[in-house]
Parts: structure tokens; sequence; C-alpha cells
């Protein structure tokens, strides 16, 4: 990343709001902190009501009511703020963000490089793998760093932006407390009690492999397979939820609850990045509604079988690689380099698909970049570049180091592969990009002359995406995750460009109902 930008100085009162503010963070990170340690055992709790047969009615369980309803939401939100909180810190010690999403979004981007730095000095210092307290200790120290980092800066004068608006910023505070709340209760059973299909194994495993090593370990042979598949980024939070609730079944599939608050900040961030208003209420409402049924469609359906849908993976990596794309969109177009190619690198490790989903935006980039074509068009270049790099780097040098120089299983080369075999005769497929998006947003793709250069950008990259995955003879729900969420954004844009209507809203919910 490149150097922050010098903070402007403040005044004497402005300097004690933001003092004030430092302290209200640090309440924040103490207090979630003190809940996280009250509370960490309530998932194991949870998890060990059934351990053989769930009951009937699993959703509805009043003789737990207290600790499924009440402790386990507020352990999972807590232990979400806690994550977050210190890659937030950081990210206003580095400038701030007037805009709440994506402040989220930076936070979460310095989350890895924080969390894994802190773990390894505990691990230097104390020798072994890393241990649940161990790990405690790690994210309060480098949560403390970034907070007197942030003191420091605010001390010398230097006034970071604040997300801060008045009633609209706790009002949408508590639209992001709300989705993993929510998606505790409305997964209960499938977050606590279903057995681990092989694609959550996977996930489960290659979070516990962090326990001894910086970067993960697959569980095959060699313990590393190439970035065919991706999957790098999604291990760290299987790993941190692991060492906060413990090393089971919960482990790889309560980070989704996680991804999801932050999707539904990046879909905000998206939508009124330099449109005429903001969001009112009920429009974030209906945005709550599309997220819920894209989580129950990646929840329940996007595997091969039913059966096998799992929230760990493949539902909770998509989940993420979502999220990670929408952030790539929003920085590419609020031309904020460093974190444009912070997130490149991100979702490049967690899907390979990021790589057509930049080159779709240098094609949009041509066609409705207008002034800022040449621009977006050398940050796409830029990308492509350091995604070329990090493969090189993760196949041919730590890949082979791990393997004992033997070839990578699932490279980048794996990818071309699943293009060998089409057909053209299963139209039914574009209901995977219809339907987990909340059906109503979809349409919005026809409103052409509705649309903005960003929504028409949106518009070309989802059915770009769409093209492509729709013909291959071997394809699944999970591999339209783009095209699911990015009409969402353009269906946003399109009704932040027009006055406030209360009918919109309640087509927009009942597509969501619908879908």
């Amino acid at each position: 990343m490149t150097a922050a930008p010098a903070l402007p100085l403040a005044s004497p009162a402005r300097l004690r709001s933001q003092i004030g503010r430092v302290g209200w963070l640090l309440g924040a990170f103490a207090g979630s902190a003190a809940i996280v340690i009250l509370t960490m055992r309530a998932v194991a709790r949870v998890a060990g009501l059934f351990p053989d047969a769930v009951p009937a009615h699993p959703y509805f369980l009043p003789q737990h009511a207290g600790l499924l309803y009440v402790v386990a939401p507020i352990a999972v939100l807590a232990a979400c703020v806690f994550l977050l909180l210190p890659g937030v810190t950081l990210a206003l010690a580095l400038g701030g963000d007037a805009r709440l999403g994506p402040l989220l979004l930076k936070g979460l981007a310095l989350t890895f490089p924080l969390h894994t730095l802190a773990e390894w000095v505990v691990r230097t210092v104390h020798g072994g793998p890393m241990t649940p307290d161990g790990f405690l200790v790690a994210v309060a120290v480098d949560g403390t760093v970034a907070l007197g980092l942030l003191a420091w800066r605010v001390r010398r004068g230097r006034q970071p932006e604040w997300p801060v608006q008045g009633s609209a910023f706790w009002r949408r505070l508590g639209w992001l407390a709300l989705v993993p709340t929510v998606a505790v209760v409305g997964f209960l059973p499938d977050i606590f009690w279903q057995d681990l299909s092989a694609d959550g194994w996977e996930a489960f495993e290659m979070g516990r492999s962090l326990t001894t090593h910086v970067l993960p370990r697959f569980p095959t042979p060699s313990g590393a397979v190439g970035l065919g598949i991706g999957m790098v980024p999604m291990t760290y939070p299987v790993h941190w939820f692991g060492m906060i609730f413990g090393l089971a079944e919960p482990a790889p599939r309560l980070p989704c609850l996680m991804y999801l608050m932050l999707l539904y900040a990046a879909l905000t961030a998206l939508i009124e990045l330099a449109s005429p208003r903001v969001l009112r209420a009920t429009e974030e409402g209906v945005l709550f509604l599309c997220v819920a049924v894209f989580a129950v469609a990646l929840g329940f359906n996007a595997s091969y079988s039913a059966y096998f849908a799992d929230l760990a993976s493949p539902g909770g990596l998509d989940i993420l690689t979502a999220a990670l794309l929408a952030g790539l969109i929003y920085f590419l177009w609020s031309a904020e380099l460093s974190w444009f190619l912070l997130f490149a690198g991100l979702s490049y490790l967690a899907r390979p698909t990021a790589l057509l989903v930049l080159l779709l935006l240098g094609i949009a980039a041509l066609g409705f970049g207008g002034r800022h074509r040449s621009q977006q068009l050398r940050y796409v270049a830029l990308a492509l570049g350091l995604s070329v790099l990090v493969m090189l780097g993760y196949e041919l040098i730590f890949a082979r180091l791990v393997g004992d120089g033997a070839h990578p299983g699932y490279d980048s080369q794996s990818v071309i592969e699943r293009f060998r075999y089409l057909q053209f005769h299963d139209p039914a497929r574009l209901l995977f990009a219809v339907l987990p998006g909340g059906l109503a947003p979809f349409a919005a793709l026809l409103a052409f002359r509705r649309q903005d250069a960003m929504a028409r950008s949106l518009a070309l990259v989802t059915v770009g995406y769409v093209l492509v995955f729709l013909f291959p003879a071997f394809t699944n729900m999970h591999h339209f995750v783009p095209a699911m969420i990015l009409p969402i954004a353009v269906a946003g844009r399109v009704l932040l460009a027009r006055p406030y209507s209360r009918t919109l809203p309640l087509v927009g919910a009942l597509g969501a109902v619908l879908a």
C-alpha cells in the first residue's frame, strides 16, 4: 500500500471531539472483548445440545430460548466486533473514511495482516501452536497498538475522517448488527448441528492448520494446492472463530455471518457512491431482504447436491468473495489505488474468477468510464499484473516448497480445463443469477435508460459474467455469485437516481419474498 495522505490539523474543539471518539472506540473494543470472554463457551454449549438426532422442529426450542436466541447471537456479534475493530481502528489511523461501509471494508482488509502478525509474535514468544488464550492476547495486543497509534495521531492534532453522521449512522449500524444476529437464529441447526460436508471439513482443516502455520495448509498429501480454487483468505476467519469458540463444526460456518454483515456494508457503499441521495430506512430494509435471500441460496443450495450444501464451504467462501469483489469495484471507482490493489489481491486469492471480473471492469471502463476511462484502465492493468505476481509467488514458490517440489494440484491452468465441455440447452441456469439476488434487482438490468455510468458498468459485468458461466457443462449455482449481487447494486443506483417512492421498495420486498 502507498503511504497514507497527511491528515488535516484539528482545532481544539475538534481535537476534544476526536479524543472522545477514540474513547468510544476503546470502550467498544473492551466491551466486545469482555462479552467474548464471558460467552466464548456458549457456542460449544449450543453445539453440544444435540450430538445425535436433531429435534423435529430445530428452529423453535423454547426450553433453550435464552441460550439459542439471546446468548448465542450476542456472542457471535461480539466476536465479529472484536475481530474487526483492530483493523477498523488502524484504517482510521491511516486517514479514516467519511463512509461507514468503506471503512469496514478497509478494516477487514487490514485485519488479515494484523492478526497474522500478532499471532506470529505470540507463537514466537510462547512457543508451540496457537492456543485460545494466546489468540485473545494477540488480538488484544494488535487492537491496543492500533488504538494507541490512532490516539497518538489525534493528540498530534491530526484529524482522521469518521463516518459519524447523525441518526443515519446509528440506523446503519443497527442494520449491520442485525444481519449476523438474525442469521444466527435463521441458520441455527445448519450452523451448530449439521455434520460438516467434505468441503466444510476441508475448510475446517485449513483453518486449523493456522494454529501452527502462517499460510494455510490443505488436507492433501503435499499440504498445498494451486490458486485454481482460491480459498486462501477464508481460512483465517475460520481459524479466528475456532480459537474463540472452539475447533468444532460451527467454527468454519460462523465467519459467513461476519461476511454477510460486510457484504451489506459493501453493497450500501456501491449503491450510494456518487448517487444524488442516500438510502432511506425502507430501502435499507429491502437491501437486508435481498442479502437474506442471497444467504439462503448459498447456505442451502450452492453445491452439486442439496445434501452437500454447507455454510462453511462453498457458502462462506463465496459470501466472502462477494464482499471482496464489491469492495474491489468500490475502490476502483472511488480512485483509491492502494485499497483497490489490496482488494484485488485478496479477491484473487479467494476465487480465481476475480480475474474475470477485473477484465469485465476494464471492458466496462472502455464503454462507460468517461473522463475516468484511462485511470480505471490503468488501475485494472495494475491489478491484473499484481494477480499474476501473486499466482507466480504462491504456486511456483510457496506451493512447491510445501510440496517438496511436487506440482500442486488445482493450479491456475486448471480453470481453463473446466470449459472443455460445453452445453447450450439449459436456459434454466439463468435462475442461478436471477433468484439469489431477490428477483426484482435482476429486472433493473433492463432499465438501461435509467442507469448511470456506474450502474451500466455493473450491468455489463453481470451480463458478461453470466455468459461465461452459462455454457460450461459442469457448473453450479455458486459459480454465478458475482452475478447474484451486482444487480442489487444496479437496482439501488436506479432507485437513488429518482425521488423517493414508497411503491418501489414494496416491489423489491415482494420480489425478495417470492425469490
